[in-house]
């Protein structure tokens, strides 16, 4: 039986952040191409995706001071909601680009962080 971590793919606060990893991450995701692509490895990327974007969206990105962070984090919960995210019987297309959007976001919120961290990230 799956736990409801295992099924939401939801991160620790312990767990740690390799920016190099998401960054990767996020890259491929980003050149994926819908007619090169099967649904399998769009549904895996997204996976590894909803599993980064948790974990950032558990630090502290300066969401009390900073409303553009703070809808960027809003933005994260909506993509992370279980009833936004594509089920097996969404088309190819809408979980594709389900895909693309979280990509972004990750990218973005993962500037946020590395700028704060004081690492760089191209």
């Amino acid at each position: 039986m799956a736990t409801v971590r295992q099924e939401t793919g939801a991160a620790d606060v312990g767990d740690s952040i390799d920016v190099e990893l998401i960054s990767e991450i996020t890259d491929l995701a980003l050149k994926t191409e819908l007619n090169t692509s099967t649904r399998a490895v769009i549904d895996t990327r997204t996976a590894e995706l909803v599993r980064h974007l948790s974990l950032l969206l558990v630090q502290n990105l300066g969401t009390d001071e900073d409303p553009k962070i703070r809808e960027l984090f809003r933005k994260g919960y909506r993509l992370l909601d279980l009833e936004q995210r594509p089920t097996p019987s969404t088309p190819a297309f809408a979980a594709f680009l389900h895909l693309r959007e979280m990509a972004g976001l990750t990218r973005r919120l993962l500037r946020v962080y590395a700028e704060g961290e004081g690492h760089g990230i191209s």
